[in-house]
């Protein structure tokens, strides 16, 4: 009779740690789309969640804009809430490949982009305020053929004027993804280098997004280890009562 308050207490903590296995931080997904109001801004998902809020950077509201330089630009995440990240960058202009469409389509995010000039053409942006930890971080471009860095590593890249293909996202196509990308200082940096045969002083990047990779909360791990520890404190009791 002694026994059962133990084999009790033990399956309700058993249970609660078994519950707080799988709670953790909500990740964080954040969208950028580039390009010019001649077309719509995307309303769209990608390939990271479902969310369908993008931030989105123009120059104008012209088939073709001039550039602009964007610095410490506050960022929703993809559900439209404020979070805590800064955009900064610079485009030489901005282009829209293809008549207006649906704004849902995803020719609507690839058709639309910023730009950069150059021999080679190179296009960098920076994310900061961003938490440690480790991200998932997809970049599109379905204009021209522009190679990807993201922290200093590879990710790929697109290949030229697959924004006129089928209207889906194709990675290798009009998107390259990496995953495990380490921020260690807050910052994210995306570089995209422009590789197409006949124009590789341009580099094109459509938008991109970036998703923190969920980690357990400090409670779970709390709860995790006293949790442990009381049944390790039950097995011992358990052995030390005498047989019935």
């Amino acid at each position: 009779m002694k026994t059962i308050p133990i084999h009790l207490s033990g399956a309700v903590l058993a249970a609660l740690v078994f519950l707080g296995i799988p709670s953790a931080a909500q990740a964080q997904i954040i969208n950028v789309d580039f390009g010019t109001s001649y077309a719509a801004p995307y309303t769209g998902t990608g390939v990271i969640g479902t969310g369908t809020t993008w931030n989105f950077v123009s120059g104008g509201s012209d088939q073709f804009d001039g550039g602009l330089t964007t610095t410490g630009l506050a960022l929703v995440d993809n559900n439209g809430a404020g979070t805590s990240a800064l955009l900064t960058g610079t485009s030489d202009f901005f282009g829209n490949q293809a008549v207006s469409g649906d704004p849902s389509t995803a020719q609507a995010l690839v058709q639309n982009f910023g730009g950069s000039n150059g021999s080679p053409g190179v296009l960098q942006y920076q994310v900061s305020g961003l938490t440690n930890g480790l991200y998932t971080v997809a970049v599109y471009d379905g204009n021209l053929s522009t190679g990807f860095t993201i922290n200093g590593a590879s990710a790929g890249s697109t290949t030229s004027f697959s924004e006129f293909g089928p209207n889906a996202f194709s990675l290798g196509g009009n998107y390259v993804e990496l995953t495990d990308v380490s921020v260690t200082d807050g910052t994210l940096t995306i570089i995209g280098t422009g590789l197409d045969s006949t124009q590789s002083f341009q580099a094109d990047i459509s938008g991109f997004q970036l998703e923190a990779q969920a980690v357990p909360e400090p409670s779970t791990y709390a709860l995790m280890f006293a949790g442990l520890i009381v049944l390790l404190l039950i097995s011992r009791r358990r052995k030390s009562l005498p047989n019935s």
